[in-house]
Parts: C-alpha cells; structure tokens; sequence
C-alpha cells in the first residue's frame, strides 16, 4: 500500500466556508448548485466524444476510465458528469463516434481523384495488418484495416484486396481512384504487376520511402 494511503487530500475535504454567489447562477443560485444541475444532451454527448479523443490522442487503453483515481477526479470536480465505462466507449461512443466520421469523410472525398495506398505491418501480437488509405486534395484518410494474419501473405490475396477497397470506394465513397501505392515487399511489388495489368487506365506506383 502506498505511503500515501492514508494522508487526505485536499479535494476530499468540505469547504469550510459556502462558495460565493455566481454571477452566471440564475435566481441567486450558488456556484455549486448551478454546477450540479444536470447536463443536457448535447452536452452529454460532448463529454463522450471528448473522452474518445482524448483516449485516441493520448494513447491510452480503453480501461483508463475505469481507473479509480480516474473516477474520483471526475466524481469530485465533475460529479454531474455521467457514468462511463470501457464496454460505454467501444460499444457505444466509437461506433456512433467511427459512424460519423466517416460519413463526414465520404461527404468530402465525393466525386473528387483519389490516391489508393497500402502498407502492411506484424503488430507486437504477430497479428499481420493490411492498412489502406486515400489521399485526396492532399489529406490522408484511413479507410480500412484488414486483420490478415490467417490469410497467405501473396500477391494474389493482396491484388483482391486491392480490388476490394477500390471497388467500396468507388461505389459506396464516390471517389475515382487514379493512381494506387503499395509498400516494397515481394508480394506488394507482383500485385502492383497483376493490378496493373488488369487496370492499365490506373497509374501503379511503388512506395520510394520504403527503398
């Protein structure tokens, strides 16, 4: 047990004296009592999405909201703030969160050029990853990750994948895909051969920062 155990906080302790009038308080209310009023929805739903960014941004796992100094921060400085847990956040707030990003990603990669790329990576599980992504008018979106640690990693499975994505983004995101970009490994540089072939109206280029 930490040393600390047993030393009280600051935090934890009542106020000796009744916190002053707020201006911003409607009716005389005090600061305190205007704090605890309810949030509204929107608010609410802020709140989530700013834990979901902090989350991405920070690097943190999913359970650091479970953490008990975690939730004794925010049951002490932001008690109207409501409950969340991991199973909230990836069950609920991500999805709707993942939802809305993309629709706002299709909205404006809409009939406009796109540049296909693909690089693949072995994550610290040996889970083989496939990452595909678009640039268009100079910003890079994600658009798929695809789990391939099961699959055989050759130029066949890749050229379908391939296909796959350009296929979904041409029907469902309503871009053209111009031009396509791939890692240097041995099987990316044959599928790059077997696309090209199939598609020759389609620019095929290797990726010049993995030489």
């Amino acid at each position: 047990m930490s040393p600390l155990t047993n030393f009280p906080l600051p935090f934890s302790q009542e106020p000796s004296q009744p916190p002053p009038s707020s201006p911003f308080a409607a009716d005389g209310a005090s600061l305190s009592e205007a704090i605890l009023e309810p949030w509204p929805p929107w608010k609410v739903s802020q709140f989530f999405t700013s834990l979901i960014r902090i989350t991405a941004s920070c690097g943190f796992a999913l359970s650091w909201v479970e953490n008990p100094e975690v939730r004794q921060f925010l049951s002490t400085f932001i008690p109207q703030a409501p409950p969340v847990s991991r199973h909230k956040l990836t069950n609920d707030i991500l999805r709707k969160l993942t939802d809305e990003l993309r629709n706002n990603v299709q909205s404006e990669v809409a009939g406009k050029d796109a540049v296909l790329q693909c690089d693949g990576w072995t994550g610290l599980n040996h889970s083989h990853l496939i990452a595909f992504m678009i640039v268009v008018e100079g910003k890079v979106f994600t658009i798929k990750v695809e789990e391939a640690s099961k699959e055989r990693r050759d130029a066949k499975h890749l050229l379908a994948l391939l296909e796959k994505q350009v296929a979904m983004l041409e029907k469902e995101w309503k871009c053209s895909v111009i031009a396509i970009v791939t890692d240097a490994s041995g099987e990316s540089r044959k599928a790059r051969k077997l696309f090209k072939a199939k598609y020759p109206h389609v620019i095929v280029l290797d990726c010049y920062a993995h030489q």
